[in-house]
């Protein structure tokens, strides 16, 4: 999605998201099992970690001493009886979703919903991506503050954007504003192309890690 910030913090907590897939006949049949193996594999190859790779309920995760964690979510993949491609994913149980839709959805939405190059257009091509970026860093530059990570963000912003030809100052104005004016009337977060990550299956803060 290219919407990462340095960590407005300067204390390297980043949350690094990447997707693994496998053949079908590669991984164990049991979800928890095939996440365990890419744990285990983690932990025999890789080194510098705070703790050992914990195979949690949507993704394997990794801290870093450096700060940062990096969830692997685990994917496999297959044919079906008429020869369609499927990919699923390892939570609580293999669930069909592709990882490349969220990348998808979002190219998409910055193709079509930012101001298009033209005579009276003065910001450059993109401006909506750069919104996401802009309240993505705002949303961790508080260590008091407890906000929604990086997708529902991005799937808020989305939804809120309003674009501004002329400066990416008024862009982000104006979507706080919508933003606002949106979550006052209806506080659910809808879904882009996939579910949502449950909260409660997010990692523990390094500061409780370490």
């Amino acid at each position: 999605m290219h919407t990462l910030n340095q960590d407005p913090r300067d204390d390297n907590d980043y949350d690094i998201d990447v997707a693994l897939l496998f053949q079908r006949n590669a991984l164990p049949e049991d979800p928890r099992a095939a996440r365990q193996r890419v744990a285990d594999a983690l932990g025999k190859r890789c080194t510098n970690f705070t703790q050992e790779p914990s195979a949690r309920t949507n993704a394997v995760t990794v801290w870093y001493a450096e700060g940062y964690h990096v969830d692997f979510a685990v994917f496999r993949s297959y044919s079906d009886d008429f020869g369609r491609e499927k990919i699923e994913h390892a939570s609580t149980d293999w669930k069909e979703r592709n990882p490349q839709e969220i990348n998808d959805w979002f190219r998409k939405a910055v193709a079509t919903k930012s101001p298009s190059l033209g005579l009276l257009t003065k910001v450059p091509e993109g401006q909506l991506r750069r919104i996401v970026r802009f309240l993505k860093w705002s949303t961790r530059s508080r260590p008091s503050w407890s906000l929604p990570g990086g997708l529902i963000v991005s799937s808020l912003v989305v939804e809120c954007y309003r674009p501004s030809f002329e400066r990416d100052d008024v862009a982000l104005y104006d979507r706080v504003v919508a933003l606002r004016n949106c979550l006052a009337l209806d506080s659910t977060i809808r879904r882009c192309t996939i579910p949502l990550i449950d909260p409660s299956s997010r990692p523990t803060p390094k500061s409780q890690t370490k």
